[in-house]
């Protein structure tokens, strides 16, 4: 690795962070957002347990997983369990209680977990300390050249390089998934194609730190 390469690779890690501040505001952070303004842990888990963003949108990533066999079982035994899921003192908690509860569901993977405790986390006021994996987040993290291992369940914020760790664990969650493809081509000194400003961003627009501030 040549140091002509690293200063390529960190200007593009640069620009994907750019465009990833410019679109998750409208995107995670707004779906986040939606859960936080409903009145009561009951309507959060209404539409949470059953794949919906308030108020009422299926989610992109619920798409394939069937409403009765899946979505439907999930959403009545979260309702069923509305105080253990009020108990919870922190993310990685209702994680493992959520987990517990519709993990033996058919089709209700680490993503499908995932998203409905991001949901119910965000009403909660609880956030991830962690970068949890699924499919998607282990592609991303694997285009960065990150080893993971075979029962690996999350990162910490520090296995990415260090132009990544001004954001939030639940954004790294997002970036990793969404931006895989442009992590990928970062790396192999590709032209990185972007979600939210297309090709080019101006060098003026970067704001690489290399001691970013902790924020998981």
């Amino acid at each position: 690795m040549t140091e002509r390469w690293r200063k390529r690779t960190r200007k593009s890690f640069g620009r994907i962070i750019v465009d990833f501040e410019r679109w998750w505001p409208e995107a995670g952070g707004a779906e986040l957002d939606a859960f936080r303004r409903l009145e009561t842990l009951r309507e959060v888990v209404e539409y949470a347990g059953f794949g919906r963003i308030p108020p009422g949108s299926k989610h992109s990533h619920m798409r394939r997983r069937n409403d009765e066999r899946t979505l439907r079982p999930c959403q009545e035994t979260l309702l069923a369990h509305l105080d253990d899921l009020q108990e919870a003192a922190t993310f990685k908690d209702l994680h493992n209680t959520v987990a517990r509860l519709i993990g033996y569901i058919w089709d209700a993977g680490s993503l499908t977990i995932y998203d409905m405790a991001r949901w119910i986390g965000a009403w909660l006021g609880l956030e991830p300390k962690e970068i949890y994996l699924h499919q998607g987040t282990e592609e991303g993290a694997k285009a960065m050249g990150i080893q993971l291992g075979p029962k690996q369940s999350a990162l910490h914020r520090t296995e990415l390089p260090s132009e990544f760790w001004g954001l939030s664990c639940g954004q790294l969650e997002d970036l990793l998934c969404h931006y895989k493809d442009a992590l990928r081509r970062a790396v192999d000194g590709e032209k990185v194609k972007f979600i939210k400003t297309g090709s080019e961003i101006p060098s003026t627009a970067l704001h690489v730190l290399s001691t970013p501030s902790p924020r998981c």
